[in-house]
């Protein structure tokens, strides 16, 4: 919900940017997400593992 008014200014905004300037900052936003579920998935994965190795 935080992000909410984030994205609402973003489409407020007139389109002043070219598409190509969009699709950058685009793809710089999808990145950033992606390298942060990354980061979570890493953390899961090395729990799982501790995990394992408790078993053992």
């Amino acid at each position: 919900l935080k992000k909410a008014p984030h994205i609402r200014h973003m489409t407020v905004k007139p389109p002043v940017m070219s598409d190509e300037q969009v699709r950058n900052s685009l793809i710089k936003v999808s990145a950033k997400v992606v390298r942060k579920n990354i980061d979570k998935v890493e953390t899961i994965r090395v729990l799982l593992e501790d995990n394992k190795d408790k078993d053992t």
